[in-house]
């Protein structure tokens, strides 16, 4: 069965679909929110995209509208420049001429490490747990490594173009959405790994005032190491890659990330200046706020990169894993250090414990934890989790091989999106399910994950304070806990705040 809806562009032909729970609701693919950007727009900003004529069919979902990038798992290259698409789906499309109260809208950006991923594809990201709850939810592409963050410092390709393709999907947002019988006035923006990040550039972005009411982020920060680049080792990178005509492919895909931009008299920069700063000055859009991590982040280091594993449990020159040089060979020896003292009071049996621990508090808690705590300072109210339930839907960390107990990089991601339908799950699997989202369409909602105390979600979920630092576990049954890793975190802290560039 086919829906229809008319917006600022043309007349969308959209499916009415149900999820695996027998929810119905309209689904409208492949909208385009930009002009493709090839040509004279390759590297540049994205551009409105230009009205069609007639109904444009958005029911069938098209590979060739991934973004370039290169498939992990079939060591090939796929996807297109015309890539620039956005998905809705919403319980149900508004009858002309009838009043109609608008949705809660739930914008999701794709993860991804800023070279691979997308939004588009149904079996990766269906909204089926969230619609449930009666949001309109929204996916989005954005254009990925080289073409989505070449930097070289110069009009033509100035930087953050994925970033500055998703500010735009939010703009087309803001003008389209109550087509769908969503409220404009009423928009969360949420992700996981490198969309958590891009959640978070949105929040410290001038750009993007405006645009979006609340934030959610999952694993992910603009203070994690891999989040942020200089413009100049971005241009090394574009340079080596281009002396090599026969480079097949690997390397492009890592390096080009988020960077700081200089100005250029068009309006269009997205990030000027460093994002610690702009934090702890607190220029910065203050919406709501939800972020967690998840137990065992270091999981991904197992998968990806074991001999970095061996070598912190060998050698344990933890100071190696910096991108800078510490000022002078006392602080190396200083920071080095406290490093052992805090990760070696580990006492059980898995000797790899204590390096996992450190790669996921250096990639990814503690930039985390960082950036909660300088939101609050500047009065925004945060809800801080660990994710750490260990079941079927732990998808990411059943890719990276790892078999020791916990909860992998971003392993909340199925529990909160559909990526791929599943009927074998345990009770536990699908109670951890229902509650996330649960608590993550309460925010959306409410600004409060826990507005209500009910069987499903029997425990009030306080939010962090600089004081109690309180957060919300998440395992097969919810519990809290204050002052996280306080020691280990503090040592990061001490480093940022001295070293952060």
């Amino acid at each position: 069965m086919t829906t229809k809806v008319k917006t600022k562009l043309g007349v969308l032909v959209g499916a009415r679909r149900k999820t695996q729970n027998g929810f119905e609701y309209d689904d409208f693919l492949n909208i385009p929110y930009a002009k493709p950007p090839v040509g004279y727009l390759r590297f540049k900003s994205p551009q409105p995209p230009d009205p069609w004529q007639g109904e444009r069919n958005s029911t069938v979902y098209s590979e060739s509208n991934l973004c370039i990038q290169y498939d992990l798992f079939k060591r090939i290259p796929r996807g297109s420049e015309d890539c620039l698409y956005i998905n809705v789906s919403t319980p149900k499309v508004p009858t002309v001429g009838l009043l109609m109260h608008l949705l809660p809208v739930m914008v999701f950006i794709h993860g991804g490490g800023f070279f691979f991923g997308n939004g588009l594809a149904k079996f990766e990201n269906g909204p089926d747990y969230l619609i449930e709850h009666n949001v309109v939810v929204v996916t989005m592409n954005y254009r990925l490594s080289a073409l989505g963050f070449l930097a070289l410092d110069i009009p033509e390709a100035s930087g953050n173009m994925g970033l500055k393709d998703q500010a735009l999907a939010l703009k087309w947002v803001q003008e389209n959405i109550a087509d769908f019988g969503g409220n404009k006035d009423d928009v969360t923006i949420f992700g996981i790994g490198a969309g958590a990040a891009s959640v978070e550039y949105h929040v410290i972005s001038p750009l993007s005032t405006g645009l979006f009411h609340k934030a959610i982020m999952q694993s992910g920060s603009v203070l994690n190491p891999w989040a942020i680049e200089t413009s100049n080792k971005i241009k090394d990178l574009a340079f080596k890659l281009a002396r090599n005509l026969n480079y097949q492919g690997k390397g492009l895909y890592y390096g080009f990330v988020p960077t700081i931009e200089q100005h250029f008299g068009y309006g269009e920069a997205f990030l000027t200046e460093i994002p610690y700063d702009l934090l702890t000055s607190g220029r910065f859009n203050k919406v709501p706020v939800m972020r967690g991590f998840t137990d065992s982040e270091g999981f991904i280091i197992s998968g990806l990169k074991p001999q970095d594993i061996k070598e912190i449990t060998m050698l344990q020159n933890y100071v190696d894993y910096w991108r800078f040089p510490f000022n002078t060979s006392t602080d190396t020896y200083y920071y080095n250090e406290r490093f052992r003292h805090v990760y070696n009071t580990y006492k059980g049996n898995d000797t790899e414990r204590p390096a996992i621990d450190f790669f996921g508090d250096f990639e990814f808690v503690s930039g985390i934890i960082i950036s909660s705590k300088l939101m609050v300072k500047n009065a925004v109210p945060v809800y801080l989790y660990e994710f750490s339930y260990d079941g079927t839907l732990n998808l990411i960390k059943a890719a990276s091989r790892v078999t020791k107990k916990g909860a992998g990089h971003a392993d909340d991601t199925a529990y909160t999106i559909l990526i791929e339908p599943r009927r074998n799950l345990t009770q536990n699997d699908v109670t951890v399910r229902d509650r996330i989202s649960t608590m993550w369409t309460n925010f959306a909602k409410f600004s409060n994950p826990t507005p209500n105390i009910s069987n499903l979600l029997p425990l009030y979920w306080p939010p962090y304070s600089t004081g109690e630092q309180f957060l919300m576990i998440i395992n097969k049954d919810l519990s809290t806990c204050s002052k996280y890793a306080e020691e280990r975190i503090q040592l990061f802290e001490d480093i940022m705040r001295k070293y952060h560039r």
